[in-house]
């Protein structure tokens, strides 16, 4: 299946996932025959594709199988929300919105400029942070769902939920820092600092434990 938006307005796609192993997809890049920005997909791992190009906004629920969502940026400043069963990417100006929401796997990518920012909530469980050495984050829900965010100049993750979160921080090959003050229950971690700037910044609230590898 093939929809198209070419004709104005904000207009929104709606996905749901069947039982089988789903992967959403989507991309802000120019969709060629709408010339409008946005495409994304739905394909159910065998020959069914439900296909949405130019559309504002477009939303996926995934199904009972283990199924992958992944959203990627635009050029602006975008910011990428991720929640215990959901996640979105939203552009700066309201350019576009785009969201899944129980998938097992869920992934943002912040590759195409800006300094995009990502949103972490915690769930009521014992959840798990991991700041990566290769530019990437993710969560490790007690649901047993893991959210990623990739390329994000900023990652803030809050735990304010309940549970005895962790949060494992882990140094890249440029120059780290760390940054903590007794009782003030915030950790700020900075990769690749040169001159005052960095690549990838993350602001870690409230965790119950804090280990960090520099």
């Amino acid at each position: 299946v093939w929809a198209y938006s070419s004709n104005g307005g904000k207009d929104t796609a709606n996905f749901a996932a069947t039982q089988s192993f789903d992967t959403f997809y989507t991309d802000q890049r120019v969709e060629t025959r709408t010339g409008r920005k946005g495409f994304s997909f739905l394909n159910d791992g065998g020959s069914n594709l439900f296909f949405a190009g130019g559309f504002y906004s477009v939303n996926a629920t995934g199904g009972s199988g283990n199924d992958k969502a992944i959203l990627y940026d635009d050029t602006t400043v975008d910011t990428f929300t991720v929640t215990p069963n959901s996640i979105r990417m939203e552009g700066a100006g309201d350019t576009f919105s785009n969201s899944a929401t129980g998938f097992t796997d869920a992934s943002g990518y912040s590759v195409n400029g800006g300094n995009d920012v990502a949103h972490y909530a915690d769930s009521n469980g014992n959840d798990t942070f991991i700041a990566g050495a290769a530019n990437a984050g993710w969560m490790n829900y007690a649901n047993g769902i893991t959210t990623f965010a990739n390329g994000f100049h900023r990652t803030n993750v809050n735990s304010r939920n309940g549970g005895a979160d962790i949060a494992n921080l882990f140094d890249s090959n440029a120059s780290d820092t760390v940054a903590a003050a007794a009782g003030d229950n915030q950790v700020t971690f900075r990769q690749g600092v040169t001159g005052g700037q960095w690549t990838t910044g993350y602001v870690i609230n409230d965790f119950a434990s804090v280990f960090a590898s520099v």
